[in-house]
């Protein structure tokens, strides 16, 4: 079994916002710089992938397309130097596309800036073709070798059984009231006529499930506030309960329908499972990958450049 991913990891996503940012890259988000200042701080060399430079002004761009406003990130060196290993491993990756020869045709662009509603001029064609071209890439080297097998599902699925059981549901209806003194009058009501529910809930309930006669939904245990909960757990079907206050205000429930929870088929969940360990493949597939191309580019990173103070992992 072969799952079709498109775009085929999270960093394509993070590309894709690229294509749609601005092309700012000659602005510097800080204020407290004059346009002479921040022009060569922007112009400042902060890496080298084999003989591909990267700017400032590009990790900039990188940070915008991710935020738009950009103050909390600024105002953070630590997210920003997460920010800044993210931009290089993918980098890396474009940079490793490049060398593999790996070429975007116009028509390829036009179809995907088509399909996007991505207005072209040479900012974005030149960020989709970074995207289609890192795309393929992965999918050539990574996961068009990636397969799951039927004797995995159905591993998966033995070693993790409580994960696909399906709780117990209720189907619960409700009167809301403004205060406990009509709530309780409208209880009293119910109590010696419970087949008014329905009618009682279209003509006096000031929720807006009282168009549907009061039907609130199908809930799971853990669905519901808990002093809800606590009382249409255990009352009986078609019970009226008492009257429970809420923030919303004075609430009278009724189940309608009570369903056991049941053990979901394999049938009905295989392709959730498939799904799953397509995503753990994946990850570990591109985790290795990625030492693979590093060891294979030469990489500078020149922190003393960046316009902010780099922090690493370990240091924190």
């Amino acid at each position: 079994m072969r799952i079709k991913l498109t775009p085929m990891l999270v960093l394509l996503f993070l590309f894709a916002a690229y294509c749609n940012s601005p092309d700012n890259s000659n602005v510097s988000p800080e204020t407290n710089h004059t346009d002479s200042e921040a022009s060569i701080i922007n112009n400042k060399i902060i890496a080298s992938l084999d003989d591909h430079e990267l700017l400032n002004s590009d990790f900039k761009k990188y940070l915008r397309s991710k935020y738009s406003d950009l103050k909390n990130v600024l105002d953070n060196d630590n997210l920003k130097s997460r920010l800044f290993d993210s931009f290089i491993e993918h980098s890396v990756i474009l940079v490793s596309s490049i060398n593999d020869n790996i070429i975007i045709t116009d028509n390829e662009i036009s179809e995907y800036s088509s399909k996007n509603e991505i207005h072209l001029n040479e900012s974005t064609k030149r960020s989709i073709s970074d995207l289609l071209r890192i795309e393929k890439y992965l999918f050539n080297k990574i996961y068009n070798n990636i397969s799951v097998s039927k004797y995995e599902i159905q591993k998966y699925y033995n070693l993790n059984r409580k994960d696909f059981s399906q709780k117990q549901q209720i189907k619960l209806f409700q009167i809301l009231l403004k205060s406990r003194e009509e709530a309780i009058k409208v209880r009293g009501e119910l109590l010696n006529s419970p087949s008014r529910f329905e009618s009682i809930a279209r003509s006096h309930s000031i929720s807006q499930e009282s168009v549907k006669d009061g039907f609130m939904g199908i809930f799971e245990k853990g669905d519901l506030p808990k002093e809800m909960e606590s009382v249409v757990s255990s009352l009986p079907v078609n019970q009226i309960s008492r009257v429970v206050e809420s923030q919303f205000g004075f609430h009278i429930f009724k189940v309608a329908k009570r369903q056991r929870g049941k053990q979901k088929y394999l049938k009905s969940v295989s392709e959730d499972i498939e799904k799953i360990i397509f995503s753990k493949k994946m990850i570990s597939e591109f985790t290795r990958y990625m030492k693979i191309i590093r060891n294979s580019i030469k990489i500078k990173i020149n922190y003393e450049n960046l316009f902010f103070s780099y922090s690493d992992l370990k240091g924190e």
